[in-house]
């Protein structure tokens, strides 16, 4: 279980998602902001890593920054949508240790807060 990719455990995350969202259990909203991250990380990988997924052992502190700067700089996004779109990569990784996949998260030394008008 450790070769396990981000990509499909994300996936699966998703697919878990949509039919708690069927099921009137959870936003519609929510899940379409999965959906974004879903396709901004997939994008993130492909571009800056020149593949489709990669092993949670792969994943580092850089990695959540770099995504961060992609957020930034090539989605354009603001402070707090760039927080909205990594605390689902965080939470993604705490899942990993959930399921044994990794034995600590990467992106604790990774400190983003919310914005107040």
């Amino acid at each position: 279980m450790l070769w396990m990719m981000p990509y499909l455990v994300f996936k699966e995350q998703n697919e878990d998602f949509e039919r708690m969202v069927s099921k009137v259990k959870r936003s519609q909203n929510t899940y379409n902001k999965y959906k974004t991250v879903y396709n901004h990380l997939c994008e993130f990988i492909k571009d800056r890593y020149h593949r489709e997924d990669m092993a949670f052992r792969e994943l580092t502190s850089d990695f959540i920054r770099e995504f961060d700067f992609f957020l930034r700089i090539d989605k354009e996004c603001t402070h707090n949508t760039v927080w909205v779109y990594t605390m689902p990569v965080i939470t993604l990784a705490e899942l990993a240790i959930k399921k044994g996949l990794i034995r600590q998260n990467p992106f604790e030394d990774y400190d983003i807060e919310k914005k107040r008008d």
